[in-house]
């Protein structure tokens, strides 16, 4: 089964896969404890509402990215696990910052998110042991593995216009070192106009972040939509390891 299809396939339709808490590890040094800076931020924003995608390059240390996977058992499929209070504090700073672009794409469904003691996800229900509760609806987190065999053609997260609107990648291992191809492949389809392909250059612990299903562009007569679709380029040797991190689901649907 393809990875990208499987992920998509389970955030439509399986809302009580229970998940997996990876055993917990020493993160090492951090590079950002917070989340992006004001400038960063600016320029990630800038570059989603323009590009339909953003790259923040060192979002979390190669120790912290090893750690973690020395901590999992790496899945043949992708498989939903909890992540560390450490990375879900960044993760919700960088998803806090960005809310004022996903409130202007998704002035209806974003409301659900907002406001502090929101329901957690059941397979999240309670607060995971030596963590924090988080004061929105965690994302779902997969780990996924992808080497030679997989096939991942492109696809949309399948539910960008019931949740928060925007899907974070993180790459987990080095490209080049431990594995090589797999780049992150995005396509984005205009109405009326051919389909613009881009690659996004993941270095380990770098996070991507792209519109997850659609955004509106400005254009002569009106806006207009926009779809991205995203997949990863063949492995051809070793393997890639990565999280995708999304928010499928709204208030009503926990």
């Amino acid at each position: 089964m393809a990875v990208c299809r499987a992920i998509a396939g389970a955030w439509r339709a399986s809302r009580n896969c229970c998940a997996a808490k990876a055993p917990g590890h020493r993160p090492g040094p951090r590079v950002n404890d917070t989340g992006p800076s004001g400038a960063r931020l600016d320029a990630l924003t800038e570059s989603l509402r323009t590009r339909g995608h953003a790259l923040w390059p060192e979002a979390f240390d190669p120790q912290e990215c090893e750690a973690l996977v020395a901590g999992a058992a790496v899945p043949a499929e992708p498989r939903r696990i909890a992540l560390a209070a450490s990375w879900l504090d960044r993760i919700e700073a960088l998803r806090r910052g960005l809310a004022p672009l996903a409130a202007q794409w998704r002035p209806a469904t974003y409301a659900p998110f907002e406001g502090d003691g929101a329901a957690r996800h059941p397979a999240q229900s309670g607060p995971l042991e030596g963590e924090g509760v988080a004061k929105h609806p965690p994302p779902d987190v997969w780990l996924t593995h992808t080497d030679a065999s997989t096939d991942c053609p492109v696809v949309t997260s399948g539910d960008g216009d019931a949740g928060f609107g925007l899907l974070f990648i993180v790459l987990l291992n080095r490209a080049g070192v431990d594995f090589s191809g797999g780049e992150l492949v995005l396509a984005e389809q205009r109405p009326r106009m051919q389909t613009r392909p881009h690659v996004v250059p993941l270095a380990q612990g770098g996070l991507a972040v792209i519109a997850a299903a659609g955004r509106p562009v400005q254009g002569a007569r009106g806006p207009y939509r926009v779809l991205m679709r995203h997949g990863v380029a063949r492995v051809r040797e070793g393997r890639r390891l990565a999280l995708m991190l999304g928010w499928p689901l709204s208030r009503d649907a926990l």
